[in-house]
């Protein structure tokens, strides 16, 4: 019987491969990648947001509220 547990280890293996099968250095395939370099979702206002997009929200904020 499969626990909770055994559940959640398939999973992280099953993101692992993809993270793994990605190409690092390809830039559309990074940007299609919609988790972190650990396999994790990041939040935003608007719904779920990559990596990369995140940074340009950040880099976006941090120049509006530089003045």
């Amino acid at each position: 019987m499969n626990t909770n547990r055994d559940y959640n280890k398939n999973l992280s293996l099953e993101y692992q491969k993809k993270i793994d099968m990605h190409k690092k250095d390809d830039e559309v395939e990074s940007m299609l990648i919609d988790k972190t370099a650990y396999g994790e979702w990041m939040s935003t206002t608007f719904g779920w947001a990559g990596f990369e997009e995140q940074n340009k929200a950040v880099n976006r904020i941090e120049d509006i509220t530089k003045y």
